[in-house]
């Protein structure tokens, strides 16, 4: 069925259209609604609706805009646009961003199912053509796995095919065994071969996932201790799947050559997979290229296997699997990175293909200080490029943040570029999206005024750039977790 989400600012025509149409006896589900465009995007995220129902003339960002930003995001996600008789002038504009369908209030529940219907029978008709190469769940598992599909591909087919890959976290799990296969409820399988399995287990909290991870390793392991096994790191989003198929494929191959090796095997049930399944050490790795410097380096490897090693000590197979675990993480960092550098990738599939078990600790460290460099000198040279861009994007918003009209487009005409490419130049250079840091602009001056002065709220509002005093109060609220009120007595504490 068809995922529904509706944006109108006027909540009577929510509630009725949420109440008055039996959305599962027409073949919809009707996932949510919005205020306004600002309120709508977060929700769309979540919900990776269908259909996108909105009205034109809403506060904060009218339906044309949300149009634009949904198209740019969601290319696949349709749209139909609801609006009143004194607003067709914007029919050409609805027609140039692509949406689906233009309808004029007022609309009954048997207009808009009519037009659901005409939309359906669209995205029906381009699923078959778009999706006629993907006949199956294994097809599409594998393709998942490898890495194969776009964020866009990866949702339209598994709706196409039916297949629910909403959840918060996301690992694989490889299985070889002789025997046929292992029940894992409420998880998708693909048979890779006659003695290998592998599953993608998904869970909404982390902590359950990994202890599903753990029972899922005893369960194979106690069944038969000929069983191999390979968990992968878990992973935020779908996309991503194929970064923890990679880590399972690897454990998978550390665990048949360590089975080799007779005095390893007791460590390596009991230590060395635990070391494996220690997620937090590539948040670790990716939290260090994000926010660390060049001077911290030596310090942060030394740190790094005293922490990998603290527990079963220096081995070559712990070796091998300390610097391939570390170059691999790092190398779906750069491919994934906005600051996709083809060289840096080159010389780090060198670096992989070269990793053979050591007993030399200083040719590990040589080689990580070496990634490391490298991926440095790559946000240096992409930093350098942009920082004067945004440097003047902060500026002009520190000047401006008062204006109610200042928005994403106005500032990228200021800087002349466009407005999608500001988005995402601005998130991958300062780790915010814009909205979000001319949002805490706002509310730090917000602040000040409620120590400072004995303005009113409203009054407050308007000059941080908000004319709907509402909304700044929820806004603010929702950023700083106290209403203004109880900010500025919580402040006067303190002054």
């Amino acid at each position: 069925m068809k995922k529904v989400f509706l944006v109108d600012d006027e909540a009577v025509i929510r509630r009725s259209m949420a109440q008055n149409i039996d959305w599962g006896k027409e073949g919809y589900i009707y996932c949510g609604d919005a205020s306004d465009g600002e309120m709508a995007l977060p929700l769309i995220e979540k919900h990776q609706p269908d259909i996108v129902i909105t009205d034109i003339m809403m506060p904060f960002m009218d339906g044309i805009t949300l149009s634009k930003k949904i198209k740019e995001k969601y290319p696949h996600i349709e749209i139909i646009i609801l609006s009143g008789h004194d607003e067709f002038s914007y029919a050409q504009e609805a027609i140039n961003i692509r949406v689906a369908n233009y309808c004029l209030k007022p609309v009954t529940p048997e207009d808009i199912i009519s037009v659901l219907n005409k939309v359906r029978e669209k995205l029906d008709s381009q699923s078959g053509k778009h999706m006629q190469h993907i006949v199956s769940k294994e097809a599409y598992l594998l393709k998942l796995c490898k890495g194969m599909m776009t964020k866009e591909e990866i949702l339209g087919y598994a709706t196409f095919l039916n297949i629910d890959m909403l959840a918060s976290y996301y690992a694989v799990v490889i299985i070889e065994s002789n025997q046929q296969r292992y029940l894992l409820l409420d998880n998708e399988l693909q048979t890779i071969d006659k003695q290998r399995q592998l599953y993608i287990i998904k869970k909404d909290t982390e902590h359950i996932l990994q202890d599903t991870l753990k029972e899922i390793r005893a369960i194979v392991i106690n069944q038969d201790e000929r069983n191999r096994i390979g968990i992968g790191s878990i992973e935020t989003r779908p996309e991503q799947i194929n970064v923890s198929y990679e880590t399972a494929m690897e454990e998978l191959h550390y665990s048949k050559v360590i089975s080799k090796y007779e005095f390893m095997q007791e460590l390596a049930e009991e230590q060395f997979m635990q070391v494996i399944l220690k997620t937090d050490n590539r948040k670790n790795i990716l939290d260090f290229v994000k926010y660390g410097s060049v001077e911290e380096i030596d310090g942060f490897i030394k740190s790094y296997l005293a922490m990998m090693t603290k527990d079963i000590g220096s081995h070559p197979l712990v070796n091998y699997y300390t610097l391939m675990d570390f170059t691999v993480t790092l190398y779906h960092y750069v491919k994934e990175s906005e600051q996709y550098n083809q060289v840096v990738v080159d010389n780090m599939e060198i670096q992989k293909s070269m990793i053979k078990h050591t007993d030399d600790m200083r040719k590990v460290r040589r080689v990580m200080k070496e990634i490391l460099w490298m991926i440095f000198s790559m946000k240096e040279k992409s930093q350098s490029k942009y920082g004067a861009m945004i440097d003047q994007v902060k500026h002009y918003i520190k000047e401006n943040y008062h204006d109610a009209n200042l928005s994403l487009h106005s500032i990228a005409q200021h800087v002349n570029i466009s407005p999608s490419y500001l988005s995402n130049l601005f998130s991958q250079e300062t780790g915010h999206t814009l909205t979000e840091y001319l949002t805490k602009q706002r509310v730090e001056h917000a602040k000040e005024l409620l120590i400072s002065s004995n303005l009113k709220t409203y009054e407050i509002a308007e000059r941080v750039g908000y004319n709907d005093s509402h909304y700044f109060c929820n806004l603010f609220k929702r950023t700083t977790g106290q209403t203004t009120k109880e900010f500025k007595k919580n402040s006067k504490q303190f002054i």
